[in-house]
């Protein structure tokens, strides 16, 4: 049966977690733990440094495939990956004491980081599976890729709007050549708002951004598992069993088109990287990014 479209949407509405956290992290993460949590810069660096790392889709020993549950394969990881993923997520916005010292923050905000980095990924991953086992008509699963494409930009936009509406005006516009790591105490802050009540509202009003954040992570978690039905493994099998021959016999014109397009490839290459109109794309878009996190 072809795929409705309210499943479709409900397949969209599941895809926002990762572009609502990822955008309010780079853009407010740093701040927080520079101005509110008082972290030292290089700190901070091992900090984001880590998550990266292992933000990089560990698909080596997470293995959908092998998944076996009477829920289907990808949807009882959403299921659990969602809440983990909201709590992960507010927890780095939970800042320690500061009596702490540099020592204990980093030993709170590293492991919060690298949890909410494994909790993501392993909610994004089956979930971009899913887009080939909602349906076996190929036309469903674009009409589905877009949709998940169209709640993604709105999840681009969402993630940094609330806390651009909550944060920003409780900020305490701290002076970073002013600012004593050393001794954790107030005087170090620079600027209209410097008491302590000051840096009071700022983290509270951080926590209630991240919270809100974190709410709309979980439901997006609860549309994507009981809004999407995935298809029986037997199902997928007979499509991949009409499609295995008509895959032999276009196999051996593929291997003549790949070594041709591995001759070609430097030429090609060559006319992208020497083409002006993409290299002036290239250098606007490069400079919108560096300008935005700026």
């Amino acid at each position: 049966s072809r795929l409705s479209v309210c499943r479709r949407l409900l397949f969209g509405l599941a895809s926002p977690p990762l572009q609502l956290t990822q955008n309010a992290i780079g853009l407010y993460l740093n701040l927080f733990l520079l101005e509110t949590a008082r972290l030292r810069p290089i700190l901070i660096s091992a900090v984001m440094f880590s998550g990266r790392i292992v933000d990089a889709r560990p698909a080596d020993w997470l293995r959908v495939s092998r998944t076996r549950t009477r829920l289907g394969k990808c949807r009882p990881w959403l299921l659990a990956a969602a809440p983990l993923s909201a709590l992960a997520f507010l927890l780095l916005w939970l800042p320690p004491r500061d009596s702490w010292g540099d020592s204990g923050k980093l030993a709170y905000f590293l492991p919060a980081y690298v949890a909410f980095s494994l909790a993501i990924s392993c909610y994004y991953i089956p979930y971009t599976t899913l887009t080939i086992r909602i349906s076996s008509c190929p036309a469903d699963r674009d009409s589905a890729t877009a949709y998940r494409m169209a709640f993604e930009m709105l999840g681009i936009l969402l993630g940094p709007l609330f806390f651009t509406f909550i944060v920003e005006p409780k900020r305490t516009s701290v002076v970073c050549s002013q600012l004593e790591w050393a001794n954790n105490s107030t005087r170090g802050f620079a600027g209209n708002n410097s008491t302590r009540e000051g840096v009071d509202e700022e983290q509270a009003a951080y926590l209630t951004s991240a919270a809100a954040v974190s709410a709309l992570v979980l439901l997006c978690g609860i549309a994507g598992f009981f809004g999407i039905s995935e298809l029986p493994d037997n199902v997928n099998s007979n499509n991949k069993g009409h499609q295995l021959e008509a895959t032999q016999t276009s196999s051996r014109n593929d291997e003549l088109k790949v070594k041709n397009s591995i001759r070609t490839y430097l030429v090609q290459c060559k006319r992208v990287v020497t083409y002006r109109p993409f290299l002036r794309a290239t250098v606007i878009f490069i400079t919108l990014s560096l300008s935005w996190h700026v």
